[in-house]
């Protein structure tokens, strides 16, 4: 670059200086803030984080025994069930057995009953054969 005169002008380097001023002070208190801010709440946040965990383990854990508790009422209910179920059984097998004895019964009764009536015919056959035989009454 040339200035009117025809000089070139030189730009000058600027010259480092050590010296701290309010605006990097309060630059980096606000900076060291924020760290401590940031570690601060990441350390309430994990230990809010690690006292749900806590707690939802134990939910889990008293869900788990509640359940257990539940499984084992129910096994008891389903075995005396079963128990029931097995006397329905045997007692609907001793009433076909008893049907079946019994409709034996009747059909031998009515088997006995045809033989009595047949005997009571037989009886006054024999009887009027009997009285023909012995005559006249006297």
């Amino acid at each position: 670059m040339t200035t009117e005169t025809g000089d070139e002008m030189h730009i000058q380097r600027p010259v480092w200086k050590n010296e701290l001023n309010i605006t990097t002070v309060i630059a980096l208190v606000l900076f060291v803030a924020t760290v401590g801010g940031w570690f601060y709440t990441n350390g309430q946040t994990n230990q809010k984080y690690d006292s749900w965990i806590a707690n939802h383990e134990e939910l889990h854990r008293d869900r788990m025994a509640v359940l257990t508790g539940q499984e084992a009422r129910t096994d008891q209910r389903l075995t005396a069930l079963e128990a029931a179920a097995r006397k329905l059984e045997n007692i609907e097998y001793r009433m076909t057995v008893q049907e079946q004895g019994s409709a034996n019964l009747a059909k031998s009764v009515e088997e006995l009953k045809n033989t009595v009536n047949s005997l009571g015919t037989d009886i006054r056959v024999i009887r009027e054969i009997v009285e023909r035989s012995a005559g006249p009454p006297r």
